[in-house]
C-alpha cells in the first residue's frame, strides 16, 4: 500500500472531522472525492453520509467539499430551484434537506438518463430547453432515502455517535485543498475508465483503490458495498414504474383465487384503488391513484383506464 502515503493528509483531515467513522470508511470518501475529476465514471453513484443529529455528518461534508472537482453547494427550496441548480453541476453538495426532491438525484446517477426537457420563460415567450443533472453527489442527511432504488445507487457512510468527549479533542474541519496533484500522478488508468460500467454502486471506486494498491480497502468494499444484480432488481420494486407492474402480476396471478376480486363479471376490470393498496403493502410507496393511472397509461394500458361503474379503473383483460 505503498501509494497510500498520498492521500494520508486527506484521510487523516477526515478522521480530524469526525471520529465517528474509520479509516477505511475516510478512504472511501477520499476515493469518491478522486473519481470526481475523471470524465468517464458512469453510472456515479451518490455519496450518503447520514445519521442523527451530532453526529458530524456537517464537518465530513464540509471537509471533504475542497478535495472534490466542479464542487457546488445546493441551496435550493424548491423542485424548481434545486433542478436548476443540479443542471450541469459536476459535484453537487447537499446538508440537511429532508425534503430533497429524490427524483432529480436519480437523474444524476447515469449519463443515459440525465437529461430532461422543460419550458423556460424568455421574453420572447417559453422556449424548451434541455438541462443535464448527471454528476456526483454528496448528501449529508438524517434519514435514508424514501425512494428503495435510490438508497441501491449509494454508497452510505454513517458516522457513530460519539459521546466520550475526550475522543473528541482537535476535531474540526481541515481544508487541505484539492485532489488534483494526486490525481495527476495517477493518471488516466484503464481500470478507472472500465469501472464504471458495471451495475454494482461501489465499482467507480474499485480501479482507484487498485491505483493506490489499497488490497485491504478492495476486500473491504466487498462486504460494505458490495450488491449483486438480485439485490439491484429488489430494490427496483420500489421504483413507481416497477411497483405498479408488479401490482398488475399480482392481480393476474391471483384471478379465481381469493385475491384482488374484478369489479365485471368477466374478470377484467380492476379498480385503481385496489393497485394502489398492492403498491403500498408491498413496496411502502405512497403513489396516488392518479399517479398508478398514469403509468398504467405510459405501460401498455393507453385507452384502458377510465371510469368504471362509478370507480377509476382500468381493463387487465
Amino acid at each position: 500500500m505503498r501509494n497510500l502515503k498520498k492521500i494520508e493528509v486527506f484521510v487523516e483531515a477526515l478522521l480530524k472531522a469526525n471520529a465517528g467513522i474509520s479509516e477505511l470508511q475516510a478512504r472511501t470518501m477520499v476515493y469518491y472525492a478522486v473519481a470526481t475529476y475523471y470524465d468517464d465514471i458512469d453510472p456515479f453513484p451518490i455519496l450518503l453520509v447520514n445519521n442523527d443529529f451530532g453526529c458530524g455528518k456537517s464537518d465530513l461534508i464540509d471537509t471533504l467539499f475542497p478535495m472534490c472537482k466542479g464542487s457546488e453547494r445546493i441551496k435550493g427550496t424548491t423542485d424548481a430551484s434545486i433542478r436548476d441548480e443540479l443542471e450541469s453541476c459536476r459535484t453537487a453538495f447537499i446538508d440537511e434537506n429532508e425534503n430533497l426532491p429524490e427524483h432529480w438525484l436519480t437523474r444524476r446517477f447515469k449519463k443515459s438518463n440525465a437529461k430532461v426537457n422543460i419550458k423556460h420563460q424568455t421574453a420572447k415567450g417559453f422556449m424548451n430547453i434541455e438541462l443535464n443533472l448527471f454528476g456526483a453527489t454528496v448528501v449529508a442527511k438524517r434519514k435514508s432515502f424514501r425512494d428503495g432504488a435510490l438508497n441501491s445507487r449509494c454508497l452510505t457512510i454513517q458516522p457513530k455517535l460519539i459521546k466520550d468527549e475526550s475522543q473528541l479533542t482537535g476535531c474540526g474541519v481541515t481544508d487541505v485543498g484539492s485532489l488534483q496533484g494526486v490525481v495527476d500522478t495517477i493518471g488516466e488508468t484503464t481500470q478507472i475508465l472500465n469501472s464504471g460500467r458495471t451495475a454494482q454502486v461501489w465499482r467507480p471506486l474499485q480501479g482507484i483503490a487498485k491505483a493506490f494498491d489499497d488490497e485491504e480497502w478492495l476486500e473491504w468494499a466487498k462486504e460494505e458495498f458490495g450488491v449483486d444484480m438480485q439485490v439491484i432488481e429488489i430494490a427496483r420494486m420500489y421504483e413507481p414504474r416497477e411497483a405498479v407492474l408488479m401490482a398488475v402480476d399480482i392481480i393476474k396471478s391471483q384471478q379465481g383465487d381469493d385475491g384482488i376480486k374484478s369489479i365485471d363479471k368477466n374478470g377484467n376490470w380492476y379498480k385503481l384503488s385496489d393497485l394502489k393498496a398492492i403498491t403500498s403493502a408491498e413496496t411502502e410507496s405512497d403513489l396516488t391513484g392518479i399517479e398508478i393511472g398514469m403509468l398504467l397509461t405510459r405501460n401498455g394500458y393507453k385507452g384502458k383506464v377510465k371510469p368504471y361503474q362509478g370507480y377509476p379503473a382500468v381493463n387487465l383483460g
